[in-house]
């Protein structure tokens, strides 16, 4: 009886020591970045609830570094934030770019000092998490006479994953678009965000071309099109006109808008 007693409890204790031997990886794959957030380094990491985080509350780009470890939030509209624990922190106001060639430049200056920041599109891997960005970064922060410190990393504009869905335009312009209007179906467009390229049919004529997002921001190329006539033109016609260019959009109740210069243009409804 003693034998066998000993037996089971050398057997309960393997199995708590062991845990699940399933040999399923861990789900729990996140970093803390040097402000404390939890990064998570899944592949698809810009899905993350980390990054959707900062795009809800309208961060653009996101950057960060090591030795020394270092982040970067960037509203293109309204604040450029850095900051390496234990060093320095400084809030500036966003500022226009200068953009040439796959560079671009932003600088700004208050009181408390100098902050350029310089993006490199070229693929660029954190030297810490392996996680490979868009852009290469270099913060130049000056906070007196001769006292400057430059900080190099990766980063990215974050991505909004629910654009990336097949869309059927409802309004135009104020417009509320009917079949009558089209020799077939409605207007749909479909949004690869990873592929950078948009695809559909203006209500007459297929089209595909190159789409990037920058934030809220959609920029659309120009567009390839078959050169097929229909009987209702009017509609095709202004749709793929106005289809390209840039955009600001919003995504609400499974609609999404784009707008120029706050004034909605176009209405889509997901329906995939």
């Amino acid at each position: 009886m003693r034998r066998t007693f000993i037996i089971a409890a050398i057997s309960m204790g393997l199995l708590w020591s062991c845990g699940d031997q399933s040999g399923e990886p861990s789900s729990d794959s996140s970093l803390e970045t040097p402000s404390g957030e939890s990064r998570n380094l899944d592949k698809d990491s810009h899905k993350t609830s980390f990054l959707r985080k900062k795009l809800d509350v309208g961060i653009d780009f996101y950057a960060i570094g090591n030795e020394p470890s270092w982040n970067l939030d960037f509203d293109v509209d309204e604040y450029m934030h850095f900051q390496a624990p234990g060093k320095i922190e400084m809030h500036h106001p966003a500022t226009v770019g200068e953009e040439k060639g796959n560079t671009m430049r932003y600088t700004s200056k208050t009181e408390m000092g100098k902050m350029e920041v310089v993006l490199k599109m070229e693929k660029c891997m954190d030297s810490m998490s392996g996680e490979t960005f868009d852009y290469s970064v270099e913060v130049t922060v000056t906070t007196g006479v001769d006292e400057s410190s430059t900080y190099k990393g990766c980063g990215t504009f974050l991505r909004d994953f629910r654009l990336h869905d097949t869309w059927v335009l409802e309004v135009l312009e104020g417009d509320t678009l009917k079949p009558q209007n089209f020799d077939g179906d409605l207007p749909q467009m479909e949004i690869f965000i990873e592929e950078g390229r948009i695809a559909g049919n203006d209500g007459c004529n297929d089209f595909s071309g190159e789409a990037e997002t920058r934030g809220n921001t959609l920029r659309i190329g120009q567009l390839q099109q078959t050169r097929k006539m229909c009987e209702n033109m009017e509609y095709p016609n202004r749709i793929s006109g106005m289809l390209t260019g840039e955009f600001s959009f919003k995504i609400k109740g499974g609609q999404l808008t784009l707008m120029r210069d706050g004034e909605e243009v176009m209405r889509w409804k997901k329906i995939d």
